[in-house]
């Protein structure tokens, strides 16, 4: 996959890229991908932290609210069970989802203001730059995603889509 991509700037077509990218992807995660393109693990480590110090500045955002974290992420639960619960999701997972999160709502007072969070923060929407020998992080897209709340969420998200490889 590298051969072609890399033989792409020079002579051939986008189509014949297009071919083997659908070859080769159903076989690669994109943390694989990255780790076989950086060449090592620590490598692959340096990107991630690339990415961490972008969530990071963007914690940093704090964003004007007239309610406490606390009271503004039990709003956004209720939200989000009542859109669960409005497709048609389990009455039961709901509530046990409720009860979980009403124990665990003291955890949400330790932050005093939502921040501004990615939402979508893995390794198919980072930038990376550079040679194979020398590639570094540039930064992110897919902004979509993107709201204030608990960096918390966002930080397990990205967590979440980010394992290395090998990893569980």
């Amino acid at each position: 996959l590298y051969e072609h991509v890399f033989l792409a700037r020079q002579d051939v077509s986008a189509q014949q890229v297009d071919a083997a990218v659908e070859r080769l992807w159903p076989s690669l995660s994109p943390q694989s991908f990255l780790q076989d393109l950086l060449g090592s693990r620590e490598r692959l480590l340096e990107v991630y932290r690339g990415v961490g110090a972008l969530q990071a500045a963007l914690h940093a955002v704090e964003i004007s609210s007239d309610v406490s974290n606390a009271d503004y992420m039990a709003a956004r639960i209720d939200q989000s069970l009542g859109k669960f619960l409005m497709r048609g999701g389990n009455r039961r997972l709901a509530g046990k989802l409720e009860t979980y999160f009403d124990e665990c709502s003291e955890l949400f007072a330790s932050c005093t203001a939502p921040a501004l969070c990615h939402g979508d923060l893995h390794p198919e929407n980072i930038f990376v730059a550079g040679s194979v020998e020398d590639l570094h992080f540039l930064g992110a897209i897919d902004l979509e995603s993107a709201f204030s709340g608990d960096p918390v969420m966002d930080l397990t998200r990205t967590i979440q889509s980010c394992p290395l490889p090998g990893e569980d």
